[in-house]
């Protein structure tokens, strides 16, 4: 049977992450599949079983749909999309295909017809003035430009001088389409204007996916999925323009769900990582990578238990105020439009204080949560009494429990 060693383990990088994502989800989806922390052992029609599943998986064809990512550059000019799917198998002639959605429904309309699984490595090389992902062969692939974002330049080493080189990337047939099954998988939500839109792709940490693969227990990772399908599901809700980290960090360690859901899996912490890509000209660029742990016991929780009366209560008043659809959020999404809500400066600012206190247990940020909502309020009285009565409405709901 066709196997995949892993000669590289999992690091911090976009498409490591894509690759080991994938590999994931084959392992979910397909049951035949061995795995380890060093290997995967697949059968000759893997691809096939996974996206037939996908096929009529009403869950993964709304995602797809969703994944409106935009080749650029490159890919579109000399139609590498298209040479892609020829090498799976699937002949789509020169066709010029733009964007990753029109991809992925290739591969699904045409499952039938990919190629059979081959042996591969997940090994990361540099041969001349091309990085090469997986086994060396004749046959490499032009990867697109969304796996090319950190490894064009920046290697490093002692004793050779390639740190201000520039490489191109290819890559084996096999971890091409395994990597944008990673893709597809992470795929969290686009946000932002028109021709301003920034792409937010969610993976677990390293540290997780070596955690899975060497625990080679199903259940667990299948646990794993629905959590971190539960967060992709937040993110989707909250991210209607780009945030700050620390409001998406906030939104998060609040969740009373997503807490419990680590505290059923009998786990201590689960932690991910958040990539936000933007488009930029005929490439694009990471403009953050947040780093996202939910832990089953907050440590903000006891700081609670010691400052207020009913801390289960008074959380459940943070987090109705910090729902998308309320005041606070509409006001910090304001600060992207032409003209900003009045009051969005003083709720920005509320949000960081309350991040504050729920990241480091300082009272001080609780109370100057409390503080910018009464100078939203301030701010607003007059102009928005509907908002008003909001700021004031939580600051008096608060209050009654200290």
């Amino acid at each position: 049977m066709p196997i995949i060693k892993f000669l590289t383990k999992p690091d911090n990088t976009f498409l490591n992450l894509s690759l080991y994502e994938g590999i994931l989800s084959l392992i979910k989806y397909v049951a035949s599949i061995d795995f380890n922390e060093n290997q995967l052992i697949m059968g000759n029609d893997t691809y096939r079983l996974f996206f037939k599943l996908v096929s009529s998986s009403k869950e993964w064809n709304t995602r797809i749909a969703q994944f409106r990512v935009r080749f650029v550059g490159n890919d579109i000019n000399h139609r590498i999309p298209a040479r892609i799917l020829r090498a799976l198998g699937i002949d789509v002639g020169d066709e010029k295909i733009t964007s990753y959605d029109v991809f992925l429904n290739y591969l699904i309309k045409n499952y039938e017809r990919l190629v059979d699984v081959s042996d591969d490595e997940l090994v990361f090389m540099l041969i001349g003035n091309t990085s090469i992902v997986g086994k060396y062969t004749k046959d490499l692939l032009p990867a697109p430009q969304l796996f090319k974002i950190e490894r064009y330049t920046s290697y490093t080493s002692l004793d050779t001088h390639v740190t201000y080189n520039q490489y191109g990337l290819k890559m084996t047939r096999d971890l091409t389409l395994i990597s944008l099954i990673g893709l597809l998988s992470s795929y969290t939500v686009s946000a932002g204007g028109r021709g301003d839109f920034s792409y937010y792709f969610l993976f677990y940490s390293p540290d997780e996916i070596s955690m899975l693969l060497s625990s080679r227990d199903r259940d667990l990772i299948d646990n794993l999925y629905t959590l971190k399908n539960k967060l992709i599901r937040k993110f989707q809700q909250l991210i209607k323009t780009p945030l700050p980290e620390d409001i998406l960090l906030l939104e998060v360690m609040i969740d009373l769900e997503l807490i419990k859901s680590v505290r059923e899996l009998e786990l201590d912490q689960i932690s991910f990582l958040l990539y936000r890509i933007v488009p930029e000209g005929q490439t694009y660029k990471i403009y953050n990578t947040s780093p996202i742990t939910i832990y089953s016991e907050p440590y903000y929780m006891s700081v609670l238990e010691k400052h207020v009366k009913n801390p289960d209560k008074f959380l459940e008043v943070l987090i109705d105020a910090l729902k998308p659809e309320n005041a606070i959020l509409r006001a910090i999404y304001s600060l992207s439009w032409t003209e900003k809500m009045l009051e969005a400066d003083q709720a920005l600012m509320a949000t960081r204080y309350l991040y504050w206190f729920i990241s480091s247990g300082d009272p001080n940020g609780l109370y100057g949560f409390i503080r910018e909502l009464k100078n939203a309020y301030e701010k607003v009285k007059n102009e928005a009494p509907g908002r008003a009565r909001f700021y004031s409405s939580i600051v008096s709901s608060l209050s009654k429990y200290f």
